[in-house]
């Protein structure tokens, strides 16, 4: 077997690629230098497997290059000593870090060895056209979340409830005996759970969760219902399962007792209008890991007509992808149970405001707590986070987005 490993040019890098020689000594293994596209081309059409150490760091050391999307190709191992963009989406999970930890390069090599033994040597017409065609050559499904069988919605506080769904579920404790394989994002899997996110980058992370709605055969809700909807987050997952119209088992557990219980008409009767499914369909294909392409933004708005167009839409609004939401627990408190998509859509319920990164970095700076934009008495502490990261397939592959969080303090 050839393995082809592209490390950063650093010396984390220098390092991975020595332990990756030490732990592989069968292995033809080719470090490559070369930093231009083609080489990569070269080695994704040739090499049985490919490492491709994408930690993002300094124009100088990292690897991102213009190729489309070589991590979707079932044999590039993509790695990373910390988090990835998030358009990055790799089709074989668990050799980057997740945000904002890291991952220790022990742990990288041994993900790569084990990925490794699930594969064989390529037939050379298939390595060919896999470096145009990514996944064609693979045995690995159409997306990482295939083989899912039930997905597990929640909001923090019920974590715990959460979790141990999560055990009982696996060990087929509802499905007589039968082991399922379960997907639940802890708080933070995706990004943190305090941080305040444009809108694209809000809909980016829903449009991950919305593949594994999608995969998925059963959507289990940890209630109560009434606190279970109070949450964007939670909302838009149960109307990613009404956008796909998926027959995905509608279930639902009570927090305390661990036990199943009816589903509520309001979670069952969900639905979507064509103009939402449209309206869903467009945010989700400008913000999916895979499509959203932000180096077509400047063009797309060169070619606004304001006569209603294609590129009159505002996912191609500078504010859309600049200009952070934040989400106030007090003015989105309601009593009742009943979800509106229009609402949703709108930002109205749950409730949230446009707030200006200046505005959040003066209250991260300062420490002085950010009232609620409405004023309804809620105070926001704001702090600054590791920054998010934007993949570019053209020009500078590689841009830094600055993150901030938010947490409630009081009213």
């Amino acid at each position: 077997m050839r393995l082809d490993v592209f490390p950063t040019r650093d010396e984390p890098g220098a390092q991975l690629a020595d332990a990756l020689r030490s732990a592989l000594p069968l292995v033809e293994l080719r470090v490559v230098d070369d930093h231009r596209p083609i080489a990569l081309i070269r080695s994704v059409a040739t090499a049985d497997a490919v490492v491709l150490d994408l930690t993002p760091g300094p124009a100088a050391t990292h690897r991102y290059t213009p190729m489309p999307y070589p991590w979707r190709n079932d044999h590039v191992l993509a790695v990373s000593r910390s988090y990835l963009p998030i358009n990055v989406s790799p089709r074989r999970r668990g050799g980057a870090a997740t945000y904002p930890g890291s991952m220790s390069t022990d742990d990288i090599v041994r993900w790569v060895v084990e990925q490794l033994g699930l594969m064989g040597p390529r037939r050379p017409l298939r390595r060919l056209l896999s470096a145009a065609i990514p996944g064609l050559d693979g045995t690995a499904p159409p997306t990482p979340w295939e083989s899912t069988d039930a997905f597990v919605s929640y909001r923090r506080a019920q974590q715990p409830a959460a979790l141990a769904l999560e055990r009982q579920l696996r060990v087929g404790e509802f499905h007589d005996g039968r082991r399922q394989e379960v997907i639940l994002l802890e708080p933070g899997g995706l990004t943190s759970s305090e941080a305040i996110l444009p809108p694209m980058f809000r809909w980016n992370l829903l449009a991950v969760i919305s593949d594994i709605v999608k995969a998925s055969t059963e959507f289990w809700v940890v209630g109560p219902v009434e606190a279970y909807l109070g949450s964007w987050w939670t909302q838009g997952e149960l109307f990613c399962r009404a956008y796909w119209k998926n027959d995905a088992r509608l279930r639902v557990v009570d927090p305390t007792s661990g036990d199943e219980t009816s589903v509520d008409d309001h979670l069952e009767d969900v639905t979507l209008t064509d103009a939402q499914r449209r309206r869903f369909a467009r945010l989700f294909t400008n913000s999916h890991p895979d499509m959203m392409a932000p180096e077509r933004l400047e063009a797309m708005r060169r070619r606004r007509t304001g006569r209603g167009g294609f590129a009159d839409d505002d996912v191609f609004d500078n504010e859309a992808w600049t200009v952070p939401l934040l989400e106030c627990p007090g003015c989105s408190a309601h009593t009742d149970v009943a979800v509106d998509v229009g609402q949703f859509l709108r930002n109205e319920r749950p409730r949230l405001y446009p707030v200006e990164l200046e505005r959040l970095g003066e209250h991260a700076d300062s420490g002085l707590p950010m009232a609620c934009p409405n004023g309804c008495g809620v105070t926001f502490r704001i702090t600054k986070l590791l920054p998010g990261y934007l993949w570019h397939a053209k020009g500078t592959p590689l841009e830094a987005v600055a993150l901030y969080g938010a947490t409630a303090i009081g009213n």
